[in-house]
Order: C-alpha cells, then structure tokens, then sequence
C-alpha cells in the first residue's frame, strides 16, 4: 500500500514521474475518456455520489473540462468514434486507462457485474488485451 503522506522525496519522485502524461492525450482522447468512464458508471442506470466524484477529479487530471463542447460531440455520434479514438492510445496510455476504470469499477465497495461486463467489452474492442492486464495486475 502507498502511504504518500510519510515519504515526501518519494512523494516528488512520484509527481516528477507523472508530470505532464496528461499532455500525452489530446483532446479528444481526453474526450473518450471521460464519455468512456460516465458510461461505465451509468450502465446500470444511475451514477453514484463516488463515481461522479472520480469522473469529475480524473476530468481536473485530465485537465479537460467534463462541460467541453467535445463531449457533446462524442455522444452525439455514437459509441463507435469513442472506441476508435480510444484505440489509439499508446500501451501506457491503455495501461494507465485500465487502472482508472478498475478504480471505477471499485469504489462502491463492490464491482457491478453490468458495469465490469461492459468495461470488458470495450477493453476488447480496444485493443487491451490479457499481456497489458497482466502487466498491470504484477505492477
């Protein structure tokens, strides 16, 4: 378990590591992104208090407005252009969209089989396949 709060050098090393990988997406992979999470969260009808939380912080680290005229524009041409744009991202992009939607799926306490079923779906289609999920589940 991390604890960032005893370890401020590790905490530097760590933002230093991360800093900037959020200029790695453009704007509309920050776009599918979001589309991508809020469609996980509402599959099974309703966004929870803590998912829509975690929308809105991975939205501010994103630093993509969750309002930006570009979400309107995914939603409005279908889940397809979400997916397409979403198999373009790089492997540690793959990677670190893995880890937010597993955290997703995760922080009511219990994992939706709905919400795992569809996340699942789109990692396929995706091009996320089971050598990146094991890569991730060692880390």
């Amino acid at each position: 378990m991390f604890s960032f709060n005893k370890n401020k050098s590790k905490q530097a090393e760590l933002r230093k590591l991360i800093d900037g990988f959020q200029d790695s997406f453009s704007k509309e992979q920050k776009a599918a992104i979001i589309i991508y999470l809020l469609k996980t969260a509402k599959c099974q009808g309703t966004i929870s208090n803590k998912e829509g939380k975690f929308i809105e912080s991975t939205s501010a680290m994103l630093d993509f407005s969750i309002n930006d005229t570009m979400i309107t524009v995914f939603l409005n041409q279908g889940i397809s252009i979400m997916i397409d744009t979403l198999r373009d991202l790089s492997i540690a992009q793959k990677m670190w969209l893995v880890v937010s939607v597993k955290e997703l799926l995760q922080i009511d306490g219990k994992v939706d089989d709905i919400k795992f079923k569809y996340a699942s779906t789109i990692f396929g289609h995706i091009g996320i396949t089971d050598e990146i999920l094991g890569k991730i589940e060692t880390l």
